[in-house]
């Protein structure tokens, strides 16, 4: 697994992605969204100054895209996401600690957060096994609205000192 730019290519990638049911859920894209939304969506975070994505690549083949957005350089924290195309917890975790690195060490931030959907029971229980350090940091309760019904986001954060790069 290699983090790689972001080109045309792996934007259509991206575009494509999003429109997998499946995906779309993990992400909170919920209802209709056009050709023309998706392309606002993934061309506003390439072009954002605020973002640094990356493109997740295994074997030469596009995987997934992972981001820190958000960013706040003069604080130093910026929010992570992540989007796979398949589900690997290996390729997931190695993108994951690959980011970091990048969040921490390069980037000098010295706080990362990401937020989980609250229906999305097996990325909250991977959340929850303390992964690389991160420490739950609360609930926005009935945060967003899921077709008929709202669901809670949980927020999980990680300081630069409690980073923990963990065996594979």
């Amino acid at each position: 697994m290699k983090l790689v730019p972001i080109d045309d290519k792996y934007k259509s990638k991206m575009l494509e992605w999003h429109k997998i049911p499946e995906i779309a859920d993990c992400i909170g894209l919920w209802g209709e969204y056009s050709d023309y939304d998706l392309v606002c969506l993934v061309e506003g975070w390439t072009a954002d100054e605020k973002t640094v994505i990356f493109g997740i690549d295994e074997i030469g083949k596009p995987v997934g895209y992972i981001m820190i957005k958000n960013l706040d350089r003069v604080n130093g924290v910026g929010e992570i996401h992540i989007t796979m195309s398949k589900k690997s917890i290996k390729t997931a975790y190695m993108a994951y600690e690959a980011i970091l690195n990048h969040a921490f060490n390069k980037l000098g931030l010295n706080r990362v957060y990401t937020y989980c959907l609250g229906h999305r029971k097996d990325i909250m229980k991977m959340m929850n096994k303390n992964l690389f350090g991160f420490k739950s940091e609360g609930c926005l309760r009935q945060a967003i609205k899921r077709e008929n019904e709202y669901i809670d986001v949980y927020i999980y954060g990680l300081l630069k000192g409690e980073f923990i790069c963990q065996p594979q």
